[in-house]
C-alpha cells in the first residue's frame, strides 16, 4: 500500500468489516418465518437460500408458486431479518471487530455503506456505541425498490458520498459487490481480507488490499499521525 495520507473521507461497509458477519442459519430462519406468515410450512430450500440475499429476483417464484405479493413477501422478510439480528446481538452475537477502535484516531469524515437493512444499522451502530462516530450511514430500505439499490448498484454509496462532501474518498469492504459499488461510484476501493473469513476474489482490482483496519492509518488523516 502506498504510504501518506491520500484520502480525506472514509465510507465502510459494515458486516465482515466493522462487526462480525450475520451468521447464515438466523436469514435462513428469518426467510422461513415469513413464508410460515403466509402459510407456507414446507418452502423449497433452494428458494429459501436464494431470499437469504438482498437478490430480489426470486421472488417471482413466491408469487407464481405460492400466491403472495413480492412486494408484501419482501418487506415482511426484511422485517423478520432485522429482528432476528437485533436478537442475536442482544444475545451477544454481531460483536465489534477489534481493529475498528481505529474509527477513534481518524480525523476525516466517515460514513457507513451496508447491504444490511437499515433497521439492523442503526441498531448495530447504537448497540455499539457508535452512532456518534459516523457523519452518515445507510442500509437498504425494506422495499423492493431497496433492494435493487443495493450494492453492487452505487446508489446509497452515492448519496453517502454526497452527505460527506469529500473530494478524495475511500470505501472499505469485504465483497465483491463492495469493489463493483465503488468502481461504479468512481472512487477508490479496500478490500478487507480478514484471515478467519472466507477469501474472495473480485472481478475489478481494488485499489488496495488489506487483513486490518489498522493498515488504513497511512492512508487518512489520524490523531497523532499525518
Amino acid at each position: 500500500m502506498t504510504t501518506g495520507p491520500q484520502y480525506d473521507g472514509l465510507v465502510f461497509d459494515m458486516d465482515g468489516v466493522l462487526v462480525e458477519p450475520t451468521r447464515r442459519p438466523l436469514l435462513t430462519w428469518a426467510v422461513e418465518r415469513t413464508f410460515l406468515e403466509f402459510g407456507v410450512e414446507h418452502p423449497d430450500a433452494d428458494l429459501v437460500a436464494s431470499l437469504c440475499s438482498s437478490d430480489v429476483s426470486h421472488l417471482q417464484t413466491v408469487e407464481t408458486r405460492h400466491g403472495i405479493d413480492r412486494g408484501t413477501f419482501w418487506e415482511r422478510r426484511e422485517r423478520n431479518a432485522a429482528a432476528e439480528q437485533m436478537a442475536a446481538m442482544k444475545r451477544g452475537e454481531k460483536a465489534l471487530y477489534d481493529d475498528a477502535v481505529l474509527l477513534d484516531d481518524v480525523r476525516v469524515p466517515i460514513g457507513l455503506v451496508s447491504n444490511n437493512q437499515q433497521e439492523t444499522v442503526e441498531f448495530v451502530l447504537d448497540a455499539h456505541g457508535v452512532v456518534e462516530t459516523f457523519d452518515t450511514a445507510y442500509g437498504r430500505y425494506p422495499s423492493l425498490v431497496g433492494a435493487r439499490r443495493a450494492k453492487p448498484n452505487a446508489y446509497y454509496l452515492e448519496r453517502a458520498l454526497d452527505d460527506l462532501r469529500c473530494s478524495t474518498p475511500l470505501y472499505v469492504g469485504d465483497s465483491a459487490v463492495d469493489v463493483a459499488a465503488a468502481a461504479a461510484a468512481g472512487i477508490d476501493v479496500a478490500l478487507l481480507r480478514r484471515p478467519e473469513l472466507p477469501r474472495i476474489e473480485p472481478d475489478i482490482e481494488p485499489t488496495h488490499v488489506i487483513e486490518s483496519l489498522h493498515e488504513l492509518g497511512p492512508l487518512v488523516e489520524t490523531r497523532g499521525g499525518a
